[in-house]
């Protein structure tokens, strides 16, 4: 079937039905990945730690993780960063990550909690956004100490 100009398809939980854009709850919502090691196999086992993208000598300014990502802003209020990280054996810099707007060179959401643990860690950061348009934006991280290698896991934008 097919609705109607102004209407949208809407659920709740049940078939979908054309209905008043209005009436359905909740706001919009997406999630970016912008870091990861993500790699596709089927059927393999779930890894014990996520955490398994090393980063050589992360500095004391802040340095891409990952890749630029265009994501249209319009519609949302909110951004989260969730990132996961630990140091390596032997490192002591306090490690922290932002996500970056690089379309207007300011930072969108962060920095997240700095940590120093050797367990993976996941941290996160909530910050309002009014931004319209398309924006690119990514994740990056530094530590206290220059030459630290942490490991990095995913590194996710979440916009509502």
């Amino acid at each position: 079937a097919v609705g109607t100009n102004g209407q949208c398809l809407t659920s709740n939980g049940t078939d979908p039905v054309w209905g008043s854009c209005s009436s359905g709850s909740g706001a919009p919502r997406t999630i970016v990945v912008l870091g990861s090691n993500y790699a596709i196999n089927a059927f393999t086992a779930a890894p014990s730690d996520v955490c398994t993208v090393a980063g050589t000598n992360l500095n004391t300014t802040y340095k891409t993780y990952g890749s630029p990502v265009i994501v249209t802003m319009d519609s949302f209020a909110s951004a989260r960063i969730t990132v996961r990280y630990k140091n390596a054996g032997g490192q002591s810099g306090t490690i922290t990550c932002e996500v970056k707007n690089f379309t207007d060179s300011t930072v969108m959401v962060g920095p997240t909690a700095g940590t120093t643990s050797t367990t993976c860690t996941e941290q996160t950061a909530t910050a309002a956004v009014s931004l319209t348009g398309q924006k690119v934006v990514w994740c990056e991280c530094k530590s206290t100490v220059a030459t630290d290698d942490p490991i990095f896991g995913p590194c996710t934008l979440e916009l509502t």
